[in-house]
């Protein structure tokens, strides 16, 4: 009997240790991201504070030239990167599953297609944290739960091409992208513009449709893989909207952003979200 509460008095604090350890506020996941957050931003340059000209735009299909003049980004600096932070985003990790409530953070380079985001959730009140990177040609996705236990942690094709996609679908927010050679414009008509992104070998493109008014609604593309937690792949076409536009110091931008898997079964709306906050880094010289 004394052993039995012996080895019982040693498990009660070995799970005491536990729950102390995830109750702090400290996550070596948040603390690896936060390094290369700064690590991005600070080597993120356009190499000298430029402004988005008039004539610059005057090139762009007709549709780009609305969106940066109707959300006021004309003869404004241009940005080196941007922080757009979302709070209780509802996130389905599989099909059919109820969705969780994440809080999520990505930062996008203006200058390359570099890409880094955090997301930050508890599975069965566990905490699980993940990163998704795409930084100088490398990119990963990890995730961990209780902040020491890894579930995976991938680094595969299939995902750069993911993150290229993501980064194309989501670079008018941070429109210094827009003029960046390794994306190429094509009008489709004056509400409608395709993109094509080249960049280490690889190939990724989109169609941008937007409003009477300007503003961009949705991008759709069939270059994403969707992979799930479990590693396995599926191919399905795939739409980024945008919507509930707000203005932050003089610019426009969407508050509301979805992501939509368009399965043979049905749509699964696995991203739906509001942005609280949306920074950019500008140059010395700039804002």
């Amino acid at each position: 009997m004394r052993r039995m509460g012996l080895t019982a008095g040693i498990l009660l604090i070995v799970l005491g240790g536990i729950i102390a350890y995830e109750s702090v506020g400290y996550s070596p996941v948040k603390r690896a991201f936060h390094q290369q957050k700064q690590q991005l931003v600070e080597a993120s340059s356009l190499g000298r504070p430029e402004v988005f000209s008039k004539q610059e735009i005057a090139r762009l299909p007709r549709s780009l030239r609305k969106y940066l003049e109707h959300c006021g980004f004309a003869e404004q600096p241009k940005m080196r990167y941007s922080i757009a932070k979302f709070e209780s985003v509802d996130f389905v990790l599989n099909v059919g599953q109820k969705p969780l409530k994440i809080d999520y953070e990505r930062v996008n380079d203006g200058n390359q297609p570099n890409a880094l985001a955090l997301i930050d959730t508890r599975l069965y009140g566990i905490p699980f944290q993940g990163i998704d990177a795409y930084v100088n040609n490398q990119g990963s996705m990890k995730g961990v739960l209780g902040k020491q236990f890894t579930l995976f942690d991938e680094t595969r094709e299939d995902f750069y091409i993911s993150c290229l996609v993501t980064y194309l679908s989501e670079c008018l927010i941070v429109p210094s992208v827009v003029f960046q050679d390794f994306i190429t414009w094509e009008e489709v008509d004056s509400q409608t513009v395709k993109g094509t992104l080249k960049h280490s070998g690889y190939e990724v493109s989109g169609i941008f449709y937007f409003s009477a008014r300007g503003e961009l609604e949705r991008f759709t593309t069939e270059d994403r893989i969707a992979i799930d937690p479990s590693g396995n792949k599926s191919k399905a076409p795939w739409t980024a909207k945008f919507s509930e536009y707000v203005e932050e110091n003089g610019l426009l931008h969407p508050k509301r952003l979805q992501a939509i898997w368009h399965y043979p079964a049905g749509d699964s709306i696995y991203f739906d979200g509001e942005m609280v906050s949306l920074q950019y880094g500008y140059d010395e010289k700039g804002k």
